[in-house]
């Protein structure tokens, strides 16, 4: 459970940023606190969702910018793009910069999960789904650092 310092420190991050979005219900969402008579799970619930609707939002901004910025781009085309940031993730050795790295290859992803019409809201529930998939497998040990599912 979250504390009230951790809630409020939570909300001054997404104040900020959301009351830029001009959308009042993520606005709204975004105020979270202890209110006279809510429990602390009701406080967590309306915390956890101010987070979701924080990455929403990036997410959108992030579409809204790739769709703009990159109008002649295809769904391999930003493929072949992330196989080049793939490559630069490998030999990061910076943390710091290695964030930012990975950060490129989960906006290639998006962007192509984007242009094949799969929605970020489709995407997650079929990685929620393939979860549960991969937890049934049997795996086996490649020798490079890698598993693979047994067919």
């Amino acid at each position: 459970m979250k504390t009230e310092q951790e809630i409020i420190e939570i909300a001054n991050k997404l104040t900020p940023i959301l009351d830029s979005t001009q959308n009042s219900s993520l606005q709204i969402s975004a105020r979270i606190g202890f209110k006279e008579g809510y429990t602390q799970a009701q406080t967590d619930m309306q915390a956890e969702l101010a987070a979701k609707l924080y990455y929403a939002d990036i997410i959108k901004q992030h579409i809204e910018f790739t769709s703009s910025t990159f109008p002649k781009s295809t769904a391999n085309g930003a493929l072949i793009h992330m196989q080049r940031e793939i490559a630069e993730v490998m030999e990061e050795t910076d943390p710091c910069k290695l964030a930012i790295e990975y950060a490129d290859c989960l906006g290639c992803l998006l962007d192509s999960a984007n242009r094949s019409g799969i929605t970020p809201d489709k995407l997650f529930k079929s990685f929620q789904d393939k979860i549960e998939i991969n937890k049934y497998r049997q795996w086996k040990y490649n020798g490079d650092g890698s598993y693979s599912h047994i067919k």
